[in-house]
């Protein structure tokens, strides 16, 4: 009996110098950060991680577990954004995310907890334009370990190598993504007179942030409200472009050309634009690009000497329901003109 307690005793004791020994040699923290430069401009790269929705396509968790499923939280972009994920126990196990603070194309913080021993990580991201067009992302992580429990598992049970190998990953498929969605073209502009046109249209004021989710939503309003009547668009979706007071906001008019004036509910009317003198120009390429567009349609009116008159507009030629390649995208672009 003494001899069984007395192998207990140096057992306990053996262990207890084990741990000890492991807490001190292990590491106090997780810190792994990788980095990446993208040919693309800030603010698409910065929208691929704002958005939990689009994670998806990139997460090297999505990656490595087909089993993952996902729920989301009353908002999935920039800040308080908050989704949750449960997969294989062996693979990704479960656990939340929630966007802390968003920097508009600039940083993000994210709060990640898994639900298991581990503590609480902090992810940060951050996007810097360098030269030549491109930007330069940063994705780190750090954790604390001051729970001896949490130290000594983490010696046994986690692998930084890997964790820099993930983020590697997942920076490498945001590259893809962002690199595909930076080709586009714009044909030469053309001046050109449009024709009188009958809309159903909708008014919308949203941020950036928020103009994806709220250009979809309207847009279902509008066939909603022609179907109720049997109707069906008698041209290509357009967007006009209205003035916004606050430069962080956007005030916008989507519309679906029809034949004749219809009843309309409570946000959308029956419009009428005018026909007028244009400079044309189409944009050939992803809608994150348009900008490049614009700009070339804007110097057209500059060198020429021409006017802007009015609010210009966007026909959307190749719409995203038709196409996911969104180098096949094309955007007519109409700047009336005196």
């Amino acid at each position: 009996m003494k001899a069984a307690f007395k192998i207990l005793i140096s057992f306990i004791v053996l262990i207890l110098l084990l741990g000890t020994t492991i807490y001190f040699i292990a590491p106090s923290e997780i810190n792994v950060t990788q980095e990446i430069k993208i040919f693309s401009p800030k603010k698409i790269v910065f929208d691929q991680v704002n958005n939990f929705k689009k994670w998806h396509a990139w997460s090297p968790r999505v990656a490595k577990d087909s089993s993952i499923s996902y729920e989301y939280g009353d908002t999935n972009i920039g800040n308080a954004a908050f989704y949750s994920w449960s997969g294989s126990p062996e693979l990704t196990g479960k656990g939340t995310m929630k966007i802390l603070n968003s920097a508009p194309a600039d940083s993000i913080i994210i709060d990640l907890k898994f639900n298991t021993w581990r503590s609480n990580s902090t992810l940060k991201w951050e996007f810097k334009s360098t030269e030549q067009g491109f930007t330069k992302v940063s994705w780190n992580t750090y954790e604390s370990l001051s729970n001896p429990f949490q130290r000594i598992m983490t010696y046994f049970m986690v692998d930084t190598a890997l964790i820099a190998a993930d983020f590697l990953y997942g920076l490498e498929q945001i590259k893809a993504i962002c690199e595909a969605d930076s080709k586009y073209n714009t044909t030469a502009a053309e001046v050109v007179t449009s024709n009188e046109m009958l809309i159903l249209s909708k008014k919308i004021a949203c941020s950036y942030a928020e103009i994806e989710t709220e250009m979809t939503n309207g847009y279902a309003a509008l066939l909603d409200a022609l179907a109720k009547q049997m109707k069906k668009p008698s041209g290509y979706p357009l967007c006009i472009r209205h003035n916004a007071e606050d430069p962080n906001m956007l005030s916008i008019e989507i519309g679906l050309p029809i034949e004749e004036q219809i009843e309309t509910e409570e946000g959308i009317t029956c419009a009428k634009i005018a026909s007028t003198k244009t400079v044309k120009v189409i944009h050939h390429g992803p809608h994150s690009l348009i900008n490049k567009s614009y700009e070339a349609a804007n110097k057209y009116i500059s060198d020429n000497s021409l006017e802007k008159n009015g609010s210009p507009w966007e026909n959307y030629i190749t719409s995203p329901s038709e196409s996911e390649d969104k180098t096949k995208w094309l955007t007519e672009i109409i700047i009336p003109i005196k």
